[in-house]
């Protein structure tokens, strides 16, 4: 009886131990793909990282990233989606060799490689990119490699990956880099970081305000641009640091988008008669959320009309003008006004005004402080308001903030046809604020003080 008993005690100690096996292993594995998860990953990558340094081993991290995988997703559907993460999960679980591979974000795998130095790395990595792209149904994949040094950690390693990932994206997705090849013109950017923008696009809230821009001759609000701030919490520098992580991982539309949305649903604090200025990458106007149809139906949603909303495209972002110039008049056809950003900072503006009408002309702030005392800088000046007077558009100064470059614009604006130097924009006369107040904020002495000089 008792060897019995002590039978029976044994089979359910047994399964219990099975049992909680199972469940470990199941913590540890993604439940889509089979692969390991992202909790694994961090476990392993540690382990591999010590022994490799211990032993003097070479290891080396992959980081994959399935391209425009959200455009997917939204046109095809979820259920498409969950099919090529698949197909990736089990090509990387064919081809990896003695290496293991994991799904530690959304669309986002790892492939950690213990005894493999990085030209063999390559090389397999390499048909893993070839054969994805002949069997994920269309989809592709970008690839970030990294080898381990000595002095290495996990994070170190893994932003060394990151950043190759992002190269590999930036030179038009579907493509390896390695980190060594581009290690003196990469800039990289910690997992803390990434993360912090991965999970700002997940909540999909931002931080929005205002900042008035005044007709020059009325001393009237013609019209508030808004401005998108990631909150503090998320440990960002502010909305250039998101957008420059965002363009660096592929996301930059995905972040447009959410920042257009938040500012839409102000929409009631925009005084009537007042325009509404978006800001708009334009790298982001070929995603299907931002294409002319469906910005005119969120812009309706809010309440607005297209009129009423002018797109502001930023010189700096300016890639290809043909293409652009395409996308922009589809925009003006719904009724868009548009608007041409930091004019004088590079030449694709000037390329840009050349091709196409813009409703609004915005200089560039260093081009204002600049012609305050450089001749130079005054001939380019001169040019742009030349090329607004030929092209019927109208100048907005932006980025004033004293007298004396108020005082510049309004030069200008006399010595100028009637209503070309339209606008004024810059913290002398409001800074960006969460409310919008339409009284003129500076007393009507200063103006005409400025006005005289």
């Amino acid at each position: 009886m008792w060897r019995i008993f002590a039978k029976s005690q044994r089979l359910i100690q047994a399964a219990r131990e099975e049992e909680v096996a199972r469940l470990e292993q199941a913590a540890l594995t993604d439940y889509l793909t089979g692969l390991g998860n992202h909790r694994a990953y961090q476990e392993e990558i540690r382990r591999e990282i010590q022994r490799a340094q211990h032993h003097d081993l070479p290891l080396s991290l992959a980081l994959l990233d399935i391209d425009d995988f959200k455009q997917l997703n939204d046109t095809h559907g979820h259920a498409f989606g969950d099919q090529i993460l698949r197909s990736l999960g089990v090509l990387l679980h064919d081809l990896a060799g003695t290496g293991r591979a994991y799904r530690i974000g959304g669309d986002e795998f790892a492939l950690l490689l213990p005894h493999v130095a990085e030209a063999e790395a390559s090389t397999m990595l390499e048909v893993i990119r070839q054969t994805a792209h002949q069997q994920m149904n269309g989809a592709t994949v970008s690839i970030g490699l990294s080898a381990l040094a000595m002095e290495c950690d996990a994070d170190v390693l893994r932003e060394e990956a990151d950043a190759a990932l992002y190269e590999a994206k930036r030179r038009g997705r579907n493509a390896l880099v390695v980190f060594e090849e581009v290690r003196d013109t990469v800039t990289l950017i910690s997992a803390k970081k990434i993360h912090a923008l991965r999970a700002l696009l997940a909540s999909a809230t931002m931080d929005i305000v205002f900042q008035p821009i005044w007709n020059v001759y009325q001393h009237k609000m013609l019209a508030v641009e808004a401005l998108s701030r990631p909150a503090k919490t998320y440990g960002l520098e502010g909305p250039a640091e998101a957008f420059d992580i965002a363009e660096r991982i592929g996301v930059e539309a995905e972040l447009d988008l959410i920042c257009i949305r938040a500012i839409l649903n102000k929409h009631a604090l925009l005084p009537p008669g007042v325009l509404l200025f978006l800001n708009l990458c334009p790298r982001s106007l070929s995603h299907p959320e931002l294409q002319p149809e469906r910005i005119v139906q969120l812009v309706r949603q809010a309440g607005l009309r297209p009129p009423q909303v002018v797109l502001e495209i930023t010189e700096r972002a300016i890639t290809g003008v043909g293409l652009l110039t395409q996308e922009v008049k589809a925009l003006q056809v719904k009724g868009f006004k548009i608007a041409l950003d930091d004019t004088g900072a590079g030449n694709s503006g000037l390329e840009l005004l050349a091709h196409l009408k813009v409703d609004f002309v915005k200089i560039d702030r260093g081009i204002l402080v600049k012609a305050m005392a450089d001749k130079t800088a005054r001939g380019v000046l001169a040019g742009i308001v030349a090329i607004a007077r030929e092209t019927g558009s109208h100048i907005i100064a932006e980025g004033v903030e004293d007298m004396a470059m108020l005082d510049l614009v309004l030069t200008m604006a006399q010595s100028t046809p009637q209503q070309l130097v339209l606008g004024v924009q810059g913290y002398l006369l409001g800074k960006p604020h969460p409310t919008i107040s339409t009284e003129y904020p500076l007393p009507e002495a200063d103006f005409e003080e400025a006005s005289a000089a």
